[in-house]
């Protein structure tokens, strides 16, 4: 799961979610003093640098972003990222990243920017701004049944404890 930032409509949608996929999985191999590959990606602007093989994504472009290669590649394989033995991606956040390049990869792009109709629009959330809360009349699904619901390309889990509702 990605680490919540406290958002507003002038953070950028890296720093808000992008960089904290990496925070969370990338930046204990990939940050100053023990950059793998010459990557570093503790911030912003190292990671425009890319390492020693270039550029790690490429706007607009999916399939010939390095950074998502290596995470499609098999587990087995020495060039997958993140290798074996640490945390993988989880399928939500592989999402968002693919969505983030396929959006353009628009590191300056803030939370504001993004309006309804926007490709990245399903995954920004801010404090305050969300809908009110609603009451529920029915119960909630078991956990098996929404277990059953999730593959590769989907993830769905409770909102909350407490309420029905699922995302």
């Amino acid at each position: 799961a990605t680490n919540a930032v406290q958002a507003s409509l002038s953070t950028s949608f890296y720093e808000a979610y992008v960089q904290q996929v990496w925070q969370g999985k990338c930046v204990s191999c990939h940050r100053p003093g023990k950059a793998k590959g010459q990557l570093v990606l503790q911030d912003v602007a190292s990671a425009l640098k890319g390492g020693e093989t270039g550029p790690i994504w490429i706007p607009g472009d999916v399939e010939k972003s390095l950074f998502l290669q290596r995470v499609h590649l098999p587990l087995t394989d020495k060039e997958h990222m993140p290798p074996r033995g640490k945390i993988q991606l989880e399928p939500q956040e592989v999402a968002l990243l693919e969505a983030w390049v396929r959006a353009g990869a628009d590191t300056k792009l803030t939370l504001g920017e993004i309006g309804d109709g926007h490709p990245l629009k399903t995954y920004v959330s801010i404090a305050g701004s969300e809908t009110p809360e609603k009451n529920y009349t029915f119960q909630p699904a078991s956990a098996g049944d929404v277990e059953k619901l999730n593959d590769a390309y989907c993830v769905v889990r409770p909102v909350a404890a407490e309420s029905p509702a699922l995302q």
